[in-house]
């Protein structure tokens, strides 16, 4: 079993990072975790070692030559909506949190203190969101504290940064709700989770948050939400319609405002036509 990496406080603040740095933190990362166990191993860790920085690099210039693959939609018949069976229920939100560092171990360890119904992802595994990093987070080795009755996850631009092959191929398999015998599969990386009282609905902010190609590197995000998420918004969701008094939570990784950090205004104005100005959300 692989020790997770002993994040400093230091660290964990720079863990917000560039597509190039966040590549060569991944090799320094896989460095790190490398068993030694005999001479061919010993060898590929001498190896990244001297490499680290022009490996990571590669990777990178590997990432802003590929193709950006066509926003994943539902093709189930629930469309992505959850329904809760019970009124009262407990969520656990954490965003940020899969570093695989022991400060996140030790509060993925936390949260499973409160065997929460649900517990939700709110985007962000680092470094690049690669299958790896899936695995080392919500693998049997992870420490993601599943839901008794399910888990769901959006995903923030760092999911991005491997074309989110993890994040689609390897974590949203597992994600969904239990429903009866059968388990409704998350297939995107938006959803609505509802009951009788509440609709919470959670958006990807991630998938616009990157560059599309090498024109577009010194342009800066802009978190928008792709046309594929509105239409679901309006079609399938239908917030707010006639008679529907029910709560409305939207979960975004990007922050629309904030005192403390870069806002992302383009979030919201789509939303106001579809959310009108008769009733609040959250």
């Amino acid at each position: 079993m692989n020790t997770p990496i002993k994040n400093g406080q230091q660290d964990l603040k720079r863990l917000k990072r560039s597509e190039l740095q966040s590549h060569i933190k991944e090799v320094q990362r896989e460095k790190e975790l490398a068993p030694r166990d005999n001479a061919w191993l010993k060898l590929k860790f001498n190896l990244l070692v001297i490499f680290e920085l022009p490996i990571g690099i590669f990777y990178y210039v590997l990432y802003i030559f590929s193709k950006k693959k066509p926003m994943r939609t539902y093709t189930k018949p629930h469309q992505g909506i959850f329904p809760v069976l019970d009124n009262r229920c407990s969520i656990g939100l954490l965003s940020d949190w899969a570093s695989y560092s022991s400060k996140s171990i030790s509060t993925g360890n936390k949260l499973k203190e409160h065997d929460c119904d649900f517990t939700i992802h709110l985007g962000d595994i680092y470094y690049v969101g690669s299958r790896k990093d899936v695995l080392l987070n919500f693998g049997p080795q992870g420490a993601w504290p599943w839901g008794k009755k399910g888990s769901f996850a959006i995903p923030g631009n760092h999911e991005y940064f491997s074309n989110a092959d993890g994040f689609f191929h390897e974590l949203l398999p597992n994600m969904g709700i239990k429903h009866g015998a059968n388990r409704l599969e998350q297939e995107s990386g938006f959803f609505c989770l509802e009951n009788n009282f509440w609709r919470i609905i959670g958006l990807d902010t991630g998938y616009h948050s990157v560059k599309d190609s090498i024109i577009k590197l010194t342009l800066g995000q802009d978190a928008r939400l792709d046309e594929h998420i509105l239409q679901w918004l309006k079609e399938k969701v239908k917030p707010f319609a006639p008679g529907d008094n029910r709560g409305i939570i939207l979960l975004t990784h990007h922050q629309p405002k904030s005192a403390f950090e870069s806002t992302y205004d383009r979030i919201v104005q789509p939303l106001l036509p579809i959310f009108g100005d008769k009733r609040s959300f959250l």
